[in-house]
């Protein structure tokens, strides 16, 4: 297969015509009898009326010209050819990011052009078709160009923002010995390694969506509805109910970038509902679905005492879903000082520090936890902790120095039962932890970790392939996800897809719950738009594998003679 290196050297095509227009001015000499060479004028002739178009009169020059020109034209393209055994890798890698589902006609015809280009620079091409999310799967790794559009039209992209760099690691190791290249396909600018191409495929769209939603165990819900364009959007809402009764459409208006507050109430025995927006181009934020969530109280038992089992209580009792049970009631979480064992999972506290005590105001450092991520312990002041043996078992939380000031313990009780327990090693009265947001909100999450221990069936509203926790003497390879009339094994996640879904193990159903999107990122399409970054690297492809024309010194020595023969004919 030909193609040229520089097609800009075709202009010289141009010479073609101004050769004809030279040839065709010229005017034919006439031949004129005379009886006498006195009668001829001793000056050369002068034409009166200027060069005239005349029919075009072929000669040898002309040709030679003619020909001269299409060799240089030739010649300064630079053509290059096919080598027969060339190969090459071409790696796609889709933006797996929500905000790509509102340009999938625009991403397929983008694609389906560019494999176009790319078949030509290499005799054979191995297709690869993956996703920037690296968790998943190959979606194509074949020959065929057919095969991986169809690939393609089964993708569906639902991630919130992510980074691609694990996939572009993928796609190098690839790519081998730079025998092709790496296509970025997304909807907007992207910072990128200098060796991945990007062809973005979006334009800016107006959008107006649901903006995150929430329920109570009262069916009370509340929603945000947002306006991600530039201009004032009018769109019609409604609430979808399991009732067979047609729903009743309102029509809300929106400012641009305006979010508006909306809620309202099922009606009873209800335990579902959908928030239908009308459509646009991104159809993900326009229906939420919502579940009534399932209330399973934490039942909490008191046994530390003094000023620290006080304050300890009040930061418990200000939670949502705690219930304080007396010694007659089996509680699923105890308070108590350090060294009183307790049969559940436990918050341990230390006793009363001795009068005289100093306070420490040294620097807190926090390990990279669940319960302490993202926490500011900076002004925590407090006794100094006691020696605190760490088991292999403990995660330590807090360090103050070289002692730990908190640590998360898993063990099991005497019948087998694994629990897990907090140590907050200080004294909480001699300290201002109570009034850290900090210690309330690692509190909120030891709470929340003791509730999905519960046993029992939940129902909740998820995002989506969020993680649902459950008991952990659940087995997971015994249950199936369903959601529509779709099942597969559940593993440990809210779907992918927007709605309603449910997990059941053989005997039960374990979760009924609703995944929701609600990426306000994603739902910006205002900074989508357009470009293509790749024919730079097609023209590095192609000088890899094709050759220069065999026959340029012969096409060089062509274009002397037909120069030289021009030249000569005119003598």
């Amino acid at each position: 297969m030909l193609h040229f290196a520089n097609p800009l050297g075709l202009w010289a095509l141009l010479a073609v015509p101004v050769i004809l227009a030279i040839h065709c001015l010229q005017e034919k000499s006439r031949r004129l009898r005379v009886s006498t060479l006195f009668l001829l004028e001793r000056v050369a002739p002068e034409s009166v009326s200027g060069a005239k178009f005349e029919r075009l009169r072929q000669s040898l020059p002309m040709w030679m010209q003619l020909l001269a020109a299409c060799l240089l034209a030739w010649m300064l393209a630079e053509p290059r050819w096919m080598k027969k055994d060339s190969q090459q890798t071409i790696v796609i890698v889709l933006d797996s990011t929500a905000s790509m589902s509102a340009f999938n006609t625009e991403a397929r015809a983008a694609i389906e052009k560019t494999l176009a280009q790319w078949s030509r620079v290499a005799a054979k091409t191995r297709w690869h078709l993956l996703e920037s999310d690296a968790r998943k799967p190959t979606l194509y790794a074949g020959d065929d160009r057919e095969a991986l559009l169809a690939a393609f039209s089964r993708w569906q992209p639902l991630r919130g923002e992510l980074d691609p760099t694990d996939a572009f690691n993928t796609s190098r190791g690839l790519v081998r010995d730079g025998s092709g290249a790496i296509i970025y396909v997304t909807d907007r600018t992207a910072t990128v390694p200098s060796d991945i191409a990007v062809l973005a495929v979006g334009e800016s769209k107006s959008n107006v969506g649901w903006s995150g939603a929430e329920m109570n165990a009262s069916r009370q819900w509340k929603t945000l509805a947002t306006n991600h364009s530039d201009a004032v959007q009018t769109r019609q809402w409604w609430v979808e109910l399991e009732l067979a009764t047609a729903p009743t459409k309102s029509t809300l208006t929106l400012q641009p970038h305006q979010s508006v507050s909306l809620s309202g109430e099922l009606p009873p025995n209800l335990k579902q509902a959908t928030l239908v927006m009308e459509g646009d181009a991104f159809a993900l934020d326009d229906r939420m679905s919502l579940v009534v969530p399932v209330e399973r109280p934490v039942r909490v038992a008191l046994r530390a005492g003094g000023e620290s089992g006080s304050l300890i209580k009040r930061m418990i009792e200000a939670l949502d879903g705690v219930t304080f049970v007396d010694a007659t009631t089996r509680a699923d979480l105890t308070l108590a000082e350090i060294g009183d064992e307790a049969p559940t999972d436990a918050i341990y506290i230390d006793s009363t520090a001795p009068e005289g005590s100093k306070l420490d105001a040294s620097l807190v450092v926090a390990e990279n936890h669940s319960l302490t991520r993202e926490l500011n312990w900076t002004g925590l002041i407090s006794n100094k902790p006691r020696a605190l043996a760490v088991l292999e078992s403990d995660s330590p939380l807090l360090w103050r120095g070289d002692a730990v000031l908190a640590l998360q313990r898993r063990t099991r009780t005497a019948e087998g039962r694994e629990v897990v327990q907090l140590f907050l090693n200080w004294d909480l009265s001699k300290s201002n932890a109570h009034r850290l947001p900090a210690l309330l909100v690692m509190l909120h999450r030891y709470v929340e970790l003791v509730r999905s221990q519960l046993d029992g069936e939940r129902a909740g509203n998820y995002d989506l392939a969020q993680s649902i926790a459950l008991p952990a003497s659940t087995t997971l390879n015994q249950l199936t996800l369903h959601q529509g009339s779709n099942a597969k094994p559940f593993i440990g996640r809210a779907p992918e897809q927007p709605g309603f879904f449910e997990v059941k193990s053989p005997t039960q159903t374990l979760v009924h719950g609703a995944a929701q999107f609600a990426d306000a990122r994603e739902a910006d399409l205002t900074k989508a738009e357009s470009f293509d970054h790749t024919e730079a690297r097609r023209s590095e492809a192609r000088e890899r594998t094709s050759e220069s024309d065999p026959l340029t010194a012969v096409w060089t020595l062509a274009l002397l003679g037909c120069l030289l023969t021009a030249w000569s004919a005119k003598q």
